[in-house]
């Protein structure tokens, strides 16, 4: 075998290619982490903080991905709700110690989840952006939301030293699977609280400088060019394979070339052509599964012509759809012809995903908008979706259709976004969780649970489903009303639904166990690999 496909440096050790190093290292600090510029650092968080549970893996088209059907254990070994479904307690695992040796108890999860409490007076939803509030733990208040837990008061009852209850706003069927996400993260609250001040309570300071959290590995050293974490010692839950784990800063345009003459050993996200040139050099593989990632086309349907549902029709089926799966996305995403990704329960199909001509005139004939010059916003750093605005762009004209394309930087955007600022954009995204009722809010809910309605839409029957579906405990009556929600949003259609990309990682053949699961959109946990050579 090619000297060049073996580990980096040893069988104990990875090395992970990645164009921008991770810079924070508390994961609920959402203006430090910034993760749109820096998608590193979630990549970290998953290092550094095991969380309560995991979904379980199944082997799906020859890859492994998550089966929410399942949990294993991490932080906590059990979970029970009550009868009425309002309160959950859960059994930590005896013995689980943090970098600092300090043991996780009961203690740790209150401290955790009092942090997530906003700091008086600060800016809140509904009343600005759930991202743009800048008091630390708004993801985690938002997460905690989702699950029924209120975050005005902590919703943490210490039982005993291993034993915590959570009492919720309502009875809650998702609370067990928002327990697999990094978010709120469980500190080591005996070591954070050493660095705590008047003004800073929750050392957010300290946090994000220092590796705090209970999870097999911790932060070694770091530098401009490179972060090194190393395993722990006798950590119960797991003894990793891999003992190092490597993060080198290495140049975009690089990342090919390194991993292919053995300089590193995985990098994440490699885009079509990438995964295509990685594939042809018959050494390094490529990782490839569903994943929930997703691509629209979003539309504030409060403003014109947007708010013409004819016009919207009209773009829907302009969208050269076959042609950026396969020519732009090179096979490597697949239709969407939904409202949420196709590995929710719950999905189903509205669309046919087809480009139709006359439709799209007919649709455009029908609306009350003729004469339109539209500025279609993208993130200018995204070579792809440089490449599939034009491709819509050149669509458009041949129904007279102008749009000019509108490239910005993705921290503009970002901040436009958070501001409603933005009224034709094509996106990306992906969810955290996928258990089935954790996309409507997320994508499509009002300013109390929309975290990524960039485009400010609301819809009232929407919303007081989403509240209806969060206190119905009936799993078939649930089930019947999510899909219900999902036909209210396909009928306003304020997005276009364009396509699901896959979820890549580029990595040396050697390398085992690799999986996709939700949990910080993605994230491999390395500590769940090993090295295995012919």
């Amino acid at each position: 075998m090619n000297s060049n496909l073996f580990p980096a440096k040893g069988n104990e050790h990875l090395v992970v290619g990645c164009a921008i190093l991770p810079n924070s290292f508390d994961p609920d600090n959402f203006i430090q982490v910034n993760p749109w510029s820096n998608p590193m650092n979630w990549d970290m968080q998953v290092q550094l903080f095991d969380t309560f549970f995991q979904y379980g893996t199944i082997s799906k088209s020859q890859a492994l991905v998550q089966d929410t059907g399942h949990f294993s254990s991490m932080l906590a070994t059990h979970i029970e709700s009550n009868e009425d479904g309002y309160k959950y307690r859960i059994s930590l695992q005896e013995d689980i110690r943090s970098e600092y040796g300090h043991e996780l108890t009961a203690d740790d999860v209150y401290w955790s989840w009092q942090a997530v409490k906003a700091t008086p007076g600060a800016l809140q939803p509904p009343d600005t952006h759930w991202l743009d509030t800048s008091d630390p733990g708004e993801v985690g208040r938002w997460i905690a939301l989702t699950g029924s837990a209120p975050v005005e008061t902590n919703p943490v009852s210490v039982i005993d030293k291993y034993t915590v209850e959570f009492n919720l706003r309502e009875p809650s069927l998702a609370f067990p699977h928002i327990l697999t996400m990094a978010l709120p993260p469980i500190y080591d609250s005996t070591e954070a609280k050493k660095h705590v001040t008047e003004a800073d309570p929750f050392a957010r300071k300290w946090l994000m400088e220092h590796s705090c959290g209970f999870s097999p590995y911790y932060l070694h050293s770091k530098t401009d060019e490179s972060i090194i974490l190393k395993a722990r010692e006798g950590y119960k839950r797991i003894n990793p394979k891999i003992k190092t784990i490597e993060y080198v800063k290495i140049k975009p345009e690089e990342h090919v070339d390194s991993l292919i003459d053995g300089c590193i050993d995985l990098f994440r996200s490699p885009s079509p052509k990438e995964a295509d040139a990685i594939k042809q050099s018959k050494g390094p593989v490529v990782f490839e599964a569903s994943g929930n990632q997703q691509l629209s086309l979003q539309m504030d349907i409060k403003m014109s012509p947007y708010n013409d549902l004819h016009f919207r029709k009209a773009l829907m089926h302009l969208i050269p759809y076959d042609s950026i799966i396969k020519e732009i996305y090179l096979g490597y995403a697949r239709p969407w012809n939904g409202v949420v990704s196709d590995v929710n329960p719950a999905y189903q199909e509205f669309f046919k995903g087809e480009t139709n001509f006359d439709l799209a005139k007919k649709e455009l004939e029908m609306s009350a908008y003729s004469n339109e010059s539209l500025e279609l916003y993208y993130p200018q750093e995204s070579i792809l979706q440089k490449q599939i605005v034009s491709a819509i762009i050149e669509n458009a004209a041949k129904i007279n259709l102008s749009i000019k394309s509108r490239p910005v930087s993705g921290e503009k955007m970002s901040t436009l976004q958070k501001k409603f600022q933005i009224p034709f954009a094509i996106a990306g995204g992906g969810h955290r969780c996928a258990e089935m009722s954790y996309a409507m809010p997320h994508d499509f809910g009002d300013r109390i649970y929309g975290i990524t309605n960039w485009i400010d839409y609301n819809n009232a029957d929407l919303n007081k489903m989403i509240e209806d579906i969060k206190f119905n405990t009936n799993e078939n009556d649930r089930f019947d009303l999510i899909k219900k929600s999902h036909a209210i949003v396909a009928k306003d259609l304020p997005w276009i639904f364009i396509a699901q990309p896959s979820y890549l990682v580029a990595h040396k053949p050697g390398l085992q166990n690799i999986s996709w699961r939700s949990r910080a959109s993605g994230p491999q946990a390395y500590a769940d690999l090993y090295w295995k050579h012919n």
